[in-house]
């Protein structure tokens, strides 16, 4: 029998009945639900009115009487991972309460505007109370779980909670004085190397050794990225604390699988101290956790994620904590990418040095805005907090689960956890970063029609054709003979230079250039494979032959049209994007199929300005004919007859005519509805005037 704090409480299993020193309840202990039962019927009855701290120690010393008299191991290992964590619960619930008057008392507080979403002034600072919750709860089972047998306490993995000692003090001040964000992430990086000092390394993968030196830099950079993330994503009621939480089970689901069920022990408190915390944290929220709370919830997950995939021998457990804190990674990426771009996109000039321009994009990555994920969610649902938080909790349960399923992909499949990891983030990118992709849009506008940007490609362009060339080779041959390569390389490559391919500005291809190329490929292609037939160099078969030329056609050929097609979709994403945070585009339909009516598409989408204004949703026609069919990639949505339908469900701003096509009747019919419903009525021409 352990220690046991308080003698005024005990527990008897063979008496069947829990004593205190005030009640007596009585209960036959037929199995482990009952018992379970017993103990928190008697918990709450004893101590409702209770101080925190004795609270604390009859829960411990409960919970471990608790477990030991249960004699199922599997049920036991449950008891653990269900009355451990619910310990941190309760003691964070009780100290988040206890905290909320004496952090106000201290002007540890956020009062409203600027940044802030909330009305009244609110007391920030609460993650004092889920730090201390989760170090009391896990010294404790530290030291009173050595009994238990299940889940052993170690404690030499208490030396991750050390650099602790930096993190609360620092977001302690700063939630009291609001430190710059330049000292706080100089601590933070000292935070990260004193991880790293102990033990926290990102190591070996599927056999591939990483170098001491790359190994710190990752660690470092992902440590000190997660505290940022979860930093940043604090920014709606519950949001941080319930993301926290979610993303600690997932990584206990993983750490257990890997076997240090300690660990996972560890993060499950977390995980319940969290919970607690959320009681108090929830829309309407009654205080924050500030970045006593954030910075560290951020630097014990990003440390958890690190020691979690050390355990697992493939080089796809790398990825794994990036979807399990899927949210926090994706949101700080695209701060950054945004914050990047956004300098470059307010001066187009660019009369400053390299080095000037460079410190301008360093010191945007420590600038706050308001276009976070949780901003713009809040923007779609109007201000709605619990459908925001909600909905972010939704995304990173899937992101998590996703995560865990990679631990299920077999070794030599490694390469399928990429392809998930690549399109789970393709979609949160398509889905999310609108603002983003939008700033890049009009970066790629701007430079895409100067003829240095033409100049450049034709610099990368036969880069990229030997590589993709030697690749499409080896591909084709299944083996790699360097003589080989060379004697096809060198005849091909002659021929595609002595062609017009290279003099080709590809910012402005014409579609006769495209099939130019693909003819060229195929002709260097079979010229290079008939003198090497001459002199005998090698042999290369018919099937070969085919599949090295497709090869190549594709990845050229597409690599031509990338940006093109680039500047194209993601004009029409912006457009039709469900959380963009700017302002209404204009909904047009377009009035005639005719080449008119595709000239003023093209008008639109490379004019960046109107592009960002204008949502062209389709056509009109005067032909039955064309109706529900698609003509120069827009839909024709009807004909004239179904204006009302078609306005009730777009809300048409402006009806563009292009087509002169028109009976009287039916232009006096389109002005009479257009005026009727305050549609702007134009018409398109593009005709041919004198210059003066």
């Amino acid at each position: 029998m352990p220690f046991i704090p308080n003698a005024s409480w005990t527990m008897s299993m063979h008496e069947g009945h829990f004593s205190t020193s005030n009640k007596m309840v009585s209960c036959t202990v037929s199995c482990p639900t009952q018992t379970i039962f017993t103990f928190f019927s008697t918990l709450f009855y004893e101590n409702s009115k209770m101080k925190p701290y004795y609270v604390g120690k009859k829960i411990l010393s409960a919970t471990c009487l608790t477990v030991i008299n249960m004699s199922n191991e599997g049920i036991r290992i449950l008891a653990i991972c269900l009355l451990v964590p619910t310990t941190a619960l309760l003691l964070s619930l009780t100290l988040t309460h206890a905290l909320i008057p004496v952090l106000l008392r201290f002007g540890m507080s956020d009062k409203p505007g600027d940044r802030h979403i909330h009305q009244t002034e609110l007391a920030r600072g609460g993650g004092i109370a889920i730090m201390v919750a989760l170090l009391v709860v896990t010294i404790a089972y530290t030291y009173f779980g050595r009994d238990i047998g299940l889940c052993k306490p170690n404690w030499a993995s208490l030396k991750i909670f050390l650099p602790l000692s930096i993190l609360m003090p620092l977001g302690i001040i700063d939630d009291k004085f609001r430190l710059p964000a330049k000292i706080k992430f100089i601590f933070q990086i000292i935070t990260a190397v004193f991880a790293w000092h102990l033990g926290v390394h990102i190591d070996l993968h599927a056999n591939c050794h990483i170098a001491t030196s790359i190994s710190a830099f990752l660690t470092i950079f992902w440590i000190t990225a997660m505290i940022n993330a979860f930093n940043m994503i604090d920014g709606v009621d519950g949001l941080a604390g319930g993301i926290g939480a979610i993303s600690a089970i997932a990584l206990a689901f993983i750490t257990w699988f890997t076997g240090s069920r300690f660990n996972a022990l560890i993060l499950l408190i977390l995980a319940g101290a969290l919970v607690g915390f959320l009681y108090y944290n929830w829309h309407p929220a009654k205080l924050f956790m500030g970045d006593t709370g954030s910075m560290c919830i951020g630097y014990i997950l990003g440390v958890a994620g690190l020691n979690a995939t050390s355990q697992i021998a493939t080089i796809s457990a790398v990825v794994i904590p990036i979807l399990v804190c899927g949210v926090p990674v994706l949101d700080i990426c695209f701060a950054v990418w945004r914050r990047i771009i956004n300098p470059v996109q307010e001066d187009p000039e660019h009369h400053e040095s390299i080095l000037k321009r460079l410190i301008k994009h360093l010191i945007a990555l420590g600038k706050a805005d308001k276009d976070h994920i949780h901003h713009r969610l809040l923007d779609f649902y109007h201000k709605n907090q619990r459908k925001t938080v909600s909905n972010i909790y939704l995304l990173a349960i899937v992101m998590a689960c996703v995560g865990i399923s990679i631990l299920f992909i077999p070794p030599r499949l490694w390469w399928l956890a990429f392809i998930i990891v690549f399109a789970s983030i393709a979609i949160c990118i398509y889905r999310y970063a609108n603002i983003e992709l939008w700033h890049s849009t009009e970066i790629i506008y701007k430079n895409y029609e100067k003829p240095r940007f033409g100049l450049l490609l034709n610099i990368l362009n036969p880069i990229w054709d030997v590589f993709v060339c030697i690749a499409a080779f080896i591909i084709a041959r299944d083996r790699l003979d360097l003589l080989e390569t060379a004697f096809f390389i060198v005849p091909l490559f002659v021929v595609i230079i002595f062609s017009r391919t290279y003099s080709v500005f590809w910012n402005y291809p014409s579609t006769e250039e495209y099939f130019r190329l693909l003819i060229t490929i195929v002709g260097a292609f079979s010229i290079s494979a008939i003198v090497n037939a001459i002199f005998q160099f090698y042999a290369f078969t018919f099937r070969e032959f085919i599949a090295a030329t497709a090869i190549a056609d594709a990845a050229i050929v597409g690599e031509r049209m990338l940006f093109h097609s680039l500047r194209m979709a993601l004009v029409r994403q912006h457009v039709s994007a469900t959380y963009a945070s700017t302002t209404p585009n204009i909904v047009t339909l377009l009035c005639g199929i005719c080449p008119q009516g595709r000239m003023y598409v093209n008008s639109v989408m490379i004019d960046i300005g109107r592009a960002g204004r204008e949502n062209i949703i389709g056509f009109i026609t005067l032909d039955k004919r064309y109706s529900h069919s698609y003509c120069y990639g827009l839909r024709v949505l009807g004909t004239l007859e179904d204006l009302e339908q078609i306005h009730e469900k777009h809300h048409l701003g402006k009806i563009v005519v292009c087509s002169d096509n028109f009976k009287p009747k039916e232009r006096d019919n389109l002005l009479d509805f257009c005026k009727n419903h305050n549609i702007h009525l134009t018409q398109y021409r593009c005709t041919e005037v004198d210059y003066n």
